[in-house]
């Protein structure tokens, strides 16, 4: 399973229709987590917080308002009822949007730390889990990430939030 997809009328411009749509991501990480999918829950956080790393990286630091799970290159290219905020440029909110913004940061406590270090280094979803425990940290090590135990390696929501448990 890639993302959980939501609609099933294929081409729905409906923007709550796409399967990127960020509120129904953060329902099914809680709904996943709360039934005992600890795991489940983790690895569809990590693909979302990868999907929104990466076209950020990619694309000069765009965070769209949806995104089109379904698309690995250009996941932000979505045209949808009213269009995608902030895929042209020129309307690119430097804030981001709220609850794009909001699925990250709680994206952030869902994943271990291992993932966080993974999506750091931007290290891919399919190299990442099919990584035997061993190997996850030669590969973390390899795409840059820090070591366990620097500073922000193990909690990266303490700088954006002071005086808040990680």
């Amino acid at each position: 399973m890639f993302y959980l997809p939501w609609t099933l009328f294929e081409h729905s411009l409906i923007a709550c229709d796409y399967s990127g749509w960020a509120p129904q991501q953060i329902l099914a990480w809680v709904g996943l987590e709360r039934y005992g999918y600890q795991e489940e829950a983790e690895r569809l956080a990590y693909r979302w917080l990868y999907m929104i790393t990466k076209a950020f990286v990619d694309y000069n630091g765009v965070v769209v308002e949806k995104y089109d799970v379904t698309r690995p290159i250009d996941p932000h290219r979505v045209d949808a009822e009213y269009g995608n905020q902030g895929l042209d440029f020129r309307g690119v909110a430097r804030e981001g949007f709220g609850w794009v913004n909001a699925s990250f940061q709680l994206g952030l406590t869902i994943v271990n730390s291992h993932m966080r270090r993974a999506l750091g280094a931007c290290v891919a979803p399919d190299a990442f889990f099919s990584a035997t425990d061993a190997e996850k940290e030669g590969l973390l090590l390899k795409w840059g990430a820090s070591p366990p135990g620097s500073p922000g390696a193990e909690s990266p929501t303490q700088s954006l939030f002071p005086g808040t448990p990680p």
